[in-house]
C-alpha cells in the first residue's frame, strides 16, 4: 500500500469478486488476462513520471550517487 499508485496491488483469487470495478474501463474488468483497474487511471498516475524524470535530471549522476550514499547511511 501508498505510494504514488503505480505499482500493482494484489489480492487472492476468491478476493476478486470483491474488488471494485472502473466504470470507464469495463474492458480491463472483462479480463481473460487476469488485470483488474481498481480506482483513478487505469494505467497509472502519468502525472509522477515527469516529477520522476526531473528529480534525476536535476541531481545528475553525481548528486544520484550521493544521495544513495547518505541513504544507505541513514538507513544503518
Amino acid at each position: 500500500g501508498g505510494g504514488p499508485g503505480m505499482g500493482p496491488i494484489a489480492v487472492a483469487h476468491h478476493l476478486k469478486s470483491f474488488l471494485p470495478g472502473h466504470p470507464l474501463a469495463p474492458e480491463l474488468d472483462s479480463g481473460d488476462n487476469g488485470d483488474i483497474t481498481i480506482s483513478a487511471a487505469p494505467w497509472g498516475s502519468a502525472s509522477i513520471l515527469p516529477i520522476a524524470w526531473m528529480y534525476v535530471r536535476m541531481m545528475g549522476a553525481e548528486g544520484l550517487k550521493q544521495a544513495s550514499q547518505v541513504a544507505i547511511l541513514n538507513a544503518n
